[in-house]
């Protein structure tokens, strides 16, 4: 969607984000599960890539919608991706199980 303005301080919030992001993922170790999207025009697939090597989960998942772009719960996916994403916390919750 387009946004009528962008606060420039969450633009800086977000830039630190990320800068410590690549140095923190190596310590997670709770299952995983990083989804990329196809034509996503904001995040690169390489970061995406990048982010789940970097992960120290044992079990960490990776899937691609190849069709969808960045708002993958509001693109043509939606559906596909909301049911993957419950599968998966199913999966990977002994609460839901």
């Amino acid at each position: 969607p387009d946004y009528p303005y962008f606060p420039t301080r969450a633009l800086l919030q977000l830039l630190a984000l990320m800068r410590r992001t690549p140095g923190i993922l190596p310590r997670v170790k709770a299952n995983a599960l990083v989804i990329e999207a196809g034509r996503d025009k904001v995040v690169a697939p390489e970061g995406v890539r990048s982010y789940h090597a970097l992960l120290g989960s044992q079990k960490k998942d990776y899937l691609v919608f190849p069709e969808s772009g960045h708002d993958l719960l509001l693109d043509r996916d939606r559906e596909a991706v909301a049911q993957v994403v419950r599968d998966w916390l199913i999966a990977n919750s002994n609460r839901l199980q």
